[in-house]
């Protein structure tokens, strides 16, 4: 059973890496709120991809290792249940391996706890860009006043 666990969770990941995210032409972008979207877009579909799957063999493997002992249906709600967290965690994984909107999310969280950023970041961009502080690069904001930029960079 141990090998039909492997095998499942090695054909996630191969479906996974099918889904590998490109690197992104940030100077054809329309804007850096549609390149954060579809980056957050990718790591939900990895943390999807890898965690159903797995989830779905793990409750399945489970249910008919256990057998008629413990009741089948005992068996494979408890399977899914482990498999589901499981394959979560593998999601995640791989989600932050393939994408930077998780450590995007961490940072600005982190950041945004301590006073050091705004919490509504991209709406803070997006107002700075309109009033003429930024400007907008493609994908990315850039400082319009390299001597503001200067003086950020040394506090």
């Amino acid at each position: 059973m141990g090998g039909l666990a492997g095998a499942g969770f090695a054909l996630s990941l191969l479906v996974l890496n099918g889904f590998a995210t490109l690197p992104t032409d940030l100077t054809a972008a329309i804007s850096p709120t549609m390149v954060l979207r579809a980056d957050r877009s990718a790591f939900r579909t990895s943390v999807v991809v890898a965690g159903l799957p797995f989830g779905f063999g793990n409750g399945l493997l489970t249910g008919l290792q256990s057998g008629f002992q413990d009741g089948l249906e005992k068996g494979l709600a408890a399977g899914f249940a482990t498999g589901l967290v499981l394959g979560l965690i593998i999601g995640l994984v791989l989600g932050f391996r393939q994408t930077a909107c998780g450590e995007v999310a961490l940072t600005r969280a982190w950041l945004a706890t301590r006073s050091r950023l705004p919490w509504r970041l991209m709406a803070f961009l997006a107002d700075a860009h309109q009033r003429g502080v930024l400007r907008q690069g493609g994908a990315v904001y850039q400082f319009r006043h390299i001597e503001l930029q200067r003086r950020l960079a040394n506090r």
